[in-house]
Order: structure tokens, then C-alpha cells, then sequence
């Protein structure tokens, strides 16, 4: 509305970046179609693949926050970043078109597995490999993804290599797939035996691929965070000290300065 086309800006300064994000980018026939995160998320197919554990007859559901508006930002970031590089060393400026669909599409594995195995992704809980789910343990959940044969073994050993495993039903991923309503419940009579730091750490420590699903608590009490001083403390005039997220990243020399709230 304003006119400041990137044709425009450039005869100003001809050395400019400039980054657009739309939800369908400036070109092709949904370029002037307005969009949010529900229309840009299930538009790039996240709704039909989002909460496996509920009936794929259910309607498609919205994913929490505004995660993939995020996603879009970030790509864009570093895009421009790269523009930057290129503005530095040539001195030419470069128009960057962003589409949020496309951002959403280029981190997710559903059109891969469509191309390649015509396999189509949904929210059922059943995939061509197994484990990949999360799964109940002790005090929480862990999110169990030893789909590669090595990792599947040394995950039977931290579970004492019981006897089902020598299974032919679960000899390999495919076997483990087609029969997961069997594997599942011994999997659950172990896991629930267990803590989720348990089988993380006893994972971890054995190069088995499985992931502990942290709620805000854990994020914010977690010993990885703790040791890298993640979160800071502010000092707010009215309410005390506040803690906040810091920021991801490091500077060799350069000492992280607490910010203060005015």
C-alpha cells in the first residue's frame, strides 16, 4: 500500500536487502491470497500428520503457538544473512521472496516419503518403521526412534535382553511395523518400570536413539541448561527477579550481559 516495492527502494539504494514474507510468496496464483498459521499450516500439510494417537477419522487439528510463522522467520533470517554475504562481497543488492507454505513443506518429511514410497503420512500410529512413537514411562514420556537396526539392539540390551526380542515378529523395522500392536505393550511394561532420565540417559550412554519429552518444568530445571547458564535472572522494578530465556549462542571472549528491565 505504501509502494515500497523493492523496484522502488532499489533506485534509492541499489545496494539494498530486502526481505518480504507473504504466506504464498509474491508470485504464482495464490500470490494476493491473505493466510494465518492455521490456513499456512494445513496448507503445507502439517494438520493431516499432527497427533498420530487420535483416530485419522477425526478432524484435521492445529498445532499449538504460531510455530511455523516462526519457521518462516527463520528461514528468512538466514536467507538474508546469506544476502548480506553477498551484498559484502559484490555490492549488489538482492530481493528476497518468502513464502511461509514453502517453509513449511521444506521441513517436513511427508513429501518425501509420498515421492519416493507413495507412502502417505497421517495421523494414525502406524508407520513403515518401528519404533518411532513416543511412549509412557515411569514420570513422563520418552520419544523412542531406534528405526536403524544397531540402535534397535542396543536398546534390547539396556532392557536386559529379554526373550520376546529374539522374536521373528520383531526381527527387523518392517516385522517391528507390521506387528507394533504387539511390540507396543512390552515395550510399556518396560518403560514403565523406568524414569524418563533412566532410559535417556541409559540411551544416550549406549548410542540408542531415544529422546526424553521435556514439559516446561523439566526444560527449565534441566542440567544441560543449568551448566551452560541458558536462563538468566532479570531484575524487574515492580516484581523481582524474573527468570527469562537467554539467548543460543556463545562469543568466544566476549562476556553475556544480563539485560535489566526498565
Amino acid at each position: 500500500e505504501l509502494k515500497l516495492t523493492y523496484n522502488y527502494v532499489k533506485q534509492i539504494n541499489p545496494h539494498i536487502v530486502m526481505t518480504s514474507i507473504a504466506p504464498f510468496g509474491q508470485t504464482g496464483p495464490y500470490k494476493d491470497y491473505k493466510g494465518g498459521e492455521l490456513i499456512i499450516e494445513h496448507l503445507g500439510g502439517v494438520g493431516y500428520q499432527s497427533a498420530r494417537e487420535v483416530d485419522i477419522s477425526q478432524e484435521p487439528i492445529k498445532l499449538p503457538a504460531h510455530i511455523f510463522s516462526f519457521q518462516a522467520g527463520l528461514s528468512a533470517s538466514v536467507a538474508t544473512v546469506g544476502a548480506l554475504f553477498h551484498q559484502s562481497v559484490t555490492g549488489l543488492g538482492t530481493y528476497l521472496d518468502v513464502s511461509e507454505q514453502e517453509s513449511i513443506i521444506q521441513n517436513l518429511h511427508a513429501m518425501l516419503r509420498y515421492y519416493y514410497d507413495k507412502q502417505i503420512v497421517s495421523r494414525t500410529d502406524v508407520l513403515d518403521r518401528a519404533p518411532s512413537h513416543i511412549l509412557p514411562c515411569k514420570d513422563g514420556y520418552i520419544h523412542h526412534a531406534n528405526m536403524e537396526e544397531s540402535q534397535w539392539q542396543r536398546f534390547v540390551e539396556l532392557m536386559g535382553s529379554p526373550d520376546w526380542a529374539e522374536s521373528e515378529l520383531f526381527k527387523d523395522y518392517p516385522t517391528r511395523s507390521k506387528y507394533w500392536d504387539a511390540l507396543r505393550p512390552l515395550l510399556l511394561d518396560w518403560t514403565m518400570e523406568h524414569t524418563m532420565d533412566e532410559i535417556y540417559r541409559g540411551s544416550q550412554e549406549r548410542g540408542s536413539a531415544i529422546g526424553a519429552v521435556y514439559t516446561a518444568k523439566e526444560m527449565l530445571n534441566d542440567r544441560q541448561m543449568a551448566a551452560r547458564g541458558f536462563f538468566v535472572e532479570v531484575e524487574h522494578p515492580e516484581n523481582g527477579k524474573l527468570k527469562y530465556p537467554g539467548v543460543p549462542y556463545r562469543f568466544s571472549g566476549i562476556l553475556r550481559e544480563v539485560p535489566a528491565i526498565s
